[in-house]
Order: structure tokens, then C-alpha cells, then sequence
């Protein structure tokens, strides 16, 4: 280590291993330079910095062109590159900001994570990678979407009207523990389909007095029939309405 210690008394600069200290202290080593602050029993160890006028900053980093890392047990916990990206359990950050590990966003109150795109034309995206998918959700020109990377768009909110589409061919929303309800599109025709191999399909209402519901159509899966206002029909096609006899072809 530097073997002098340098004193300017005009300039009131101190300086450790160097005969010229440029700031108020200058450490200078030829291989490691450390600067410890230690207590010798219990109580806190601070390091603080203090700017007296509202004008003034306080400032911590390198000049040089090196990252800055802080570490916890003499292990790193923090990087900030020399492209000022800033890694939390990573040494070699790729982004803004790269986490390794999990994220908690809490607060007594709202919790807000917001990603924000101030450019025109430019959206705002998450995405979202597993080992087998990677799913960007991101708004852009007004629309919220959902797409599989290398898929297909996957699900859009509307701006202007708050529309949910499905916009391929045989997406489908399911219903149900076994998703054996569906409803989807295909080739322009609308499908509702039971999955369930023999069961029914049933469209029904609440009466206008609340008392009950009724069953206005009745797809019988297993036999194969349809009935309007009965749900037992024994005809391919059967209608009944109130108490009448029902007819059947």
C-alpha cells in the first residue's frame, strides 16, 4: 500500500498513498483500495451525505468506466452497470432493472405497477416466459392484448368499444371443471358446443316474476333431439307451448 500520508494546507485536501489529493480525501493504492468504518462493540454503522442548500445534490458512484455493486456478507447484492442497468441478485444485468428471484409489490393501501410508454405509436408491454411459452401483454394504440410469442394474438380488449375478441378461428371460451362448455368461431358461423360426450344443451331464462327458470330450448345430447319449451322431447323436433299438447316431428 501507499506509504505516505499528504497533507495540503492551502487546499485542506487529505491525501492517502498520493502526494497531491484532488478532493478533500484521496485514497490512492496501486492494487485494492478499501475504506472501512467499523464498530468495535455493538451499535449501527452510518454513512451519510448531506447537501445544505435545496439547490445542491449528494451524489455516490464511480467517475470511472467500471459497474458499482453492493454487497451484504461480502456478497453481491446489487450491480449497477456502466450502462446503467441495474441488477438485484445478478452480476450482469440485461435490462433497466433484472431481478433474480421473486418481486413483491405491497402497500397499506393501492398497490401500483405501472409500465408506461411515452412515444407515440410505441406500446407498453410485459412479458411473461415460462420454459415451453413466452406471452407478451402489452397495450398499444389504445387496445390491450394478449399474444403467444410465435402463436397467434391470443386475446384483445377494445379501446373504443370494451369488446373482448378471440381473434382466430377456434379460440374458444370454456365453461366448466372439464372445459367441457364452449363457445367459438369458426369460418364465420358461431358454435356452442357441449364437450361431454351424450350431454345436454339447454338455453333458459328467469321468468318475469323471478319464481323460476324456464327452459326455451333443449338440445338433447344423447338421443339427439331438440325441444322448444319441453325439455323431454320424443321427437327429433319438439315444440310445446304452455299446456298444450306438444307437437313433434
Amino acid at each position: 500500500r501507499g506509504s505516505h500520508l499528504a497533507l495540503q494546507p492551502s487546499g485542506g485536501n487529505v491525501g492517502i498513498g498520493t502526494a497531491s489529493p484532488e478532493v478533500d480525501l484521496h485514497i490512492v493504492d496501486d492494487t485494492y483500495s478499501q475504506l472501512r468504518v467499523e464498530t468495535s462493540g455493538a451499535g449501527n454503522v452510518e454513512i451519510e451525505t448531506q447537501a445544505n442548500d435545496n439547490s445542491d445534490e449528494a451524489f455516490f458512484g464511480t467517475r470511472s468506466n467500471h459497474d458499482l455493486k453492493f454487497r451484504t456478507n461480502w456478497t453481491n447484492a446489487m450491480t449497477i452497470d456502466t450502462s446503467q442497468n441495474v441488477g438485484i441478485g445478478t452480476d450482469s444485468p440485461a435490462y433497466k432493472l433484472d431481478v433474480n428471484g421473486g418481486i413483491r409489490n405491497y402497500a397499506n393501501g393501492s398497490a401500483v405497477f405501472r409500465t408506461e410508454s411515452t412515444a407515440a405509436g410505441y406500446g407498453a408491454y410485459n412479458k411473461l416466459i415460462t420454459t415451453t411459452n413466452t406471452y407478451d401483454l402489452y397495450a398499444l394504440n389504445g387496445d390491450f392484448k394478449i399474444d403467444e410469442n410465435g402463436v397467434a394474438t391470443r386475446l384483445i380488449i377494445k379501446d373504443t368499444t370494451g369488446h373482448i375478441q378471440l381473434p382466430n378461428d377456434l379460440q374458444a371460451i370454456e365453461f366448466g371443471e372439464g372445459q367441457d362448455g364452449r363457445i367459438y368461431s369458426y369460418n364465420d358461423d358461431l358454435y356452442i358446443v357441449n364437450q361431454t360426450a351424450g350431454q345436454d344443451i339447454i338455453f333458459r331464462n328467469l321468468k318475469s316474476d323471478s319464481s323460476a327458470y324456464v327452459d326455451n330450448l333443449f338440445i338433447d345430447g344423447s338421443a339427439e333431439r331438440v325441444g322448444i319449451g319441453t325439455s323431454s322431447p320424443s321427437n327429433t323436433l319438439e315444440v310445446k307451448s304452455g299446456s298444450t299438447t306438444p307437437f313433434g316431428i
